[in-house]
This record gives C-alpha cells, structure tokens and sequence, in this order.
C-alpha cells in the first residue's frame, strides 16, 4: 500500500516540505544574525535537510 496525503503521494509532499525548509535555511545562515549555537543548530538541520534531497554538493558548502 502506498502512502498518500490528500491524493498526493507522501513522498512528494516531504519533498516540498523539505526544499521549502532549505530556503529557510539557507536564509537564516546567509543573514549573519544567528548567534553560535543557533548556527550550529541551522547548519546541522540544513545539512540534513539537503541530504534528504539529495543535494550533496551544496551541503559541504555549510
């Protein structure tokens, strides 16, 4: 059985959900005012979050 959410399969959603979050990310990393540990933090979850889309060149970048 394949998952869906509201006639979309799962995957898909997770998806936008995840490129939608990199924006975020890549907003708050490139604005300078995280303090260290919220860096720290934003860094971790964006990495994760690009290896998840399969954008491994750009995480290394963080």
């Amino acid at each position: 059985m394949k998952s869906t959410i509201a006639g979309k399969p799962a995957w898909l959603l997770v998806a936008a959900v995840e490129a939608l979050a990199a924006q975020f990310y890549r907003a708050a990393l490139a604005s300078g005012r995280l303090d260290a540990y919220r860096r720290s933090c934003a860094s971790i979850q964006s990495g994760s979050t690009l290896l998840t889309l399969g954008q491994l060149d750009e995480k290394s970048a963080f």
